[in-house]
This record gives structure tokens, sequence and C-alpha cells, in this order.
């Protein structure tokens, strides 16, 4: 997962487990991922958001393109 690399999937930094923990008996993994300035969520919850048909045309073929790197 480190080494995939493409620009709609937010790229893998590291996989950490909790430090009290050894590799044989965790039950809770930490995963770093990049920075992202905002997400999806962030975007769809705040009220002065309006998209236009493009903006979720442009959305939804980023997903698909990020999908479709991971299913080929």
């Amino acid at each position: 997962m480190k080494n995939c690399h493409h620009p709609n999937v937010v790229s893998l930094v590291e996989v950490m487990i909790p430090h009290n923990q050894s590799v044989d008996n965790f039950d809770k993994i930490y995963i770093v991922t990049e920075y992202c300035d905002t997400d999806l969520r962030k975007l769809f919850q705040m009220e002065e958001t309006f998209l236009q048909i493009d903006d979720v045309r442009f959305i939804l073929y980023q997903i698909a393109c990020g999908y479709n790197f991971f299913m080929i």
C-alpha cells in the first residue's frame, strides 16, 4: 500500500500499533496518511456549500478513478 501512488488516493505514510502492545498480540492499529485540508464529509456538512452539477460530476469522477486504480 505504501508503494501505491495515485492522484485520487490518499497516500499511506505508516501503519503503527500502540507502544504497549506487541506485534503478535494487538487489538488496535493506527493508520497515518498524508495531510488533507478537508474531506468530503466536511465539505457536505458546510451549510454555505452549494455544489453545481459539474462539481458533483468531478467528485464522482475522482472517486471512480481512485476505485478503478485498486480494481485493476
